[in-house]
């Protein structure tokens, strides 16, 4: 992908807080994998957040900063069990 394009592509889903849910066609999901597996972490155990949604959750905040941490969250639906928005 190209920098311009790269560019208007976060532009547009930064720009519009719906667009949550369109993280994954900004980045893709298996890069998000790779670089779990390259920084050598890996969950060995069942958490209630999995370490994945964490960093996804981590990568909504970067995009959308001017949006609470709460809101990124029940947008992106990863409340914990028994968490309400």
């Amino acid at each position: 992908m190209r920098l311009a394009r790269a560019l208007e592509l976060t532009h547009n889903i930064a720009s519009t807080p719906s667009a949550i849910e369109g993280l994954d066609a900004l980045l893709d999901p298996s890069l998000v994998e790779q670089a779990l597996e390259q920084a050598g972490v890996a969950t060995l155990r069942k958490r209630r957040l999995p370490l994945e949604m964490m960093l996804w959750c981590v990568i909504a905040m970067a995009f959308f900063r001017r949006m609470s941490a709460w809101d990124v969250v029940s947008r992106m639906n990863i409340m914990l069990p028994g968490q309400r928005p």
